[in-house]
């Protein structure tokens, strides 16, 4: 069980707790002044982060690890994320009001997308067309919020496959944790968190499930192995089937769509004897 679902879950799946959407929550956490300095000043922080990486990999180890947890330790309080499977998806969504579909910070910074929306603002709070008007404004020297999408259950969720097929991971991020703000669809090489993540920059947790394979249906015919964005898939010669690395494993559940003969599931992380304490 990671951190969060112990400090703000009550001991269940934290992102699923109708708590950490709640308007009291945002009003207490004073969210929504958080969410216009962040995406307003997204590019500016970001340039500075990369800038300050790059001096404190130069610096001794034992500076750099403590570096690293001290930013951890932010990043937790500010703006952090867990990779989800798309059925854990679907239970946000369901308990929402408001599905706003938005342009991606990170494919805005990292690519020349500037408009490519596949982050989903949520709340459990019916939003007021004035309030959007608001939310353009604010977001002035941000991604281009006009025209916001307000989408259906199904809507969403008819993306949400589509992002699946496509490969992007599912991710739930908070801003002044732990309220929850989107759902995110990543796509690696676009996205900063993972970029982050390959410097041992703690931004997310992996998922509450680890993928596993039944050997018995599996047929060797490697289709998996094209959605496993983290090389946890490997290909065994000798017994010519598949075989699911848990330490690498992030439990995104990508690798299921593509097995023609369902061999491959998601079981709970903290039932694995392997991944159980596997969380970074």
């Amino acid at each position: 069980m990671c951190e969060f679902c112990i400090k703000h879950g009550e001991g269940k799946k934290w992102y699923l707790r109708a708590k950490n959407y709640s308007i009291e929550l945002a009003e207490e956490l004073k969210v929504k002044e958080a969410a216009a300095e962040f995406g307003s000043n997204f590019p500016r922080k970001m340039d500075q982060g990369w800038r300050l990486l790059k001096f404190i990999k130069k610096t001794p180890k034992f500076l750099q690890n403590m570096t690293r947890q001290i930013h951890s330790m932010w990043q937790k309080k500010m703006h952090y994320g867990q990779i989800i499977p798309i059925e854990d998806v679907e239970e946000i969504f369901k308990m929402m009001s408001t599905v706003v579909r938005l342009p991606c910070l990170c494919r805005m910074y990292n690519t020349d997308e500037k408009n490519a929306r596949y982050c989903m603002g949520i709340t459990m709070d019916p939003i007021r067309k004035d309030y959007a008007d608001t939310v353009d404004r604010t977001f002035y020297n941000g991604p281009d919020l006009h025209g916001l999408e307000y989408l259906t259950l199904d809507e969403v969720m008819k993306l949400e496959h589509e992002y699946e097929k496509q490969g992007l991971v599912h991710t739930v991020w908070t801003l002044k944790t732990p309220f929850v703000v989107s759902i995110c669809n990543c796509s690696i090489p676009t996205c900063t968190a993972f970029q982050l993540r390959q410097e041992n920059l703690r931004v997310m947790f992996k998922a509450e499930y680890v993928a596993i394979v039944d050997p018995d249906l599996c047929k060797g015919c490697k289709a998996c192995m094209e959605n496993c964005h983290f090389d946890a898939i490997q290909y065994n010669d000798e017994t010519k089937k598949i075989m699911i690395d848990p330490t690498k494993c992030t439990g995104c559940g990508l690798c299921r769509i593509k097995c023609p003969v369902s061999a491959i599931s998601l079981m709970d992380r903290r039932k694995h004897v392997i991944a159980k304490d596997l969380w970074y």
